[in-house]
């Protein structure tokens, strides 16, 4: 009785943890007015070119998205003039994509700035305390997406009742 009472304390904890990071998240949305997918994105073709050109095939693996998802993010990208896309002059099947030097610029004054951010929270906490932090909710991520599956299998179930 005493654990389940503690059980349903935690319940309550966790999703209320669980909403105030939804709070949080427009906080994080954008790296000094750049869409944080972008960011992201931007910032990976640019880690890849340093190993010479990024074939969309290639950043499509890396980023573990669909090819769809990943043309979306070029063409936004290049629509801002942030990188270039361009066929391979050896393969015609093959696109490449390369991070302009405004992107670069843009990158760099955006990655500056998230650096900053990262560093304060790094000193309120501590390197020791943020470790954990880390490998703790790597830990809660990992379990969460194994019960995922059996969670839907509950809730369709369910749905199949109502």
């Amino acid at each position: 009785m005493v654990l389940e009472g503690k059980n349903e304390m935690l319940r309550k904890a966790l999703i209320s943890t669980m909403l105030e990071f939804r709070k949080v998240k427009p906080t994080i949305q954008n790296v000094c007015g750049i869409p944080a997918g972008e960011f992201f994105f931007l910032q990976r073709i640019h880690e890849l070119s340093k190993d010479g050109d990024v074939r969309v095939s290639h950043l499509r693996d890396a980023m573990s998205m669909t090819m769809p998802a990943v043309s979306q993010f070029v063409r936004t990208l290049e629509e801002k003039g942030m990188v270039q896309r361009e066929i391979a002059p050896n393969d015609r099947r093959v696109t490449l994509v390369t991070v302009t030097p405004k992107g670069k610029q843009i990158l760099e004054d955006s990655q500056q700035h998230f650096n900053h951010m990262l560093d304060r929270l790094i000193q309120q906490y501590g390197p020791e305390e943020l470790e954990k932090l880390i490998q703790m909710l790597d830990r809660l991520s990992s379990t969460i997406r194994g019960l995922k599956e059996d969670f839907e299998a509950i809730c369709s179930e369910r749905t199949d009742q109502i």
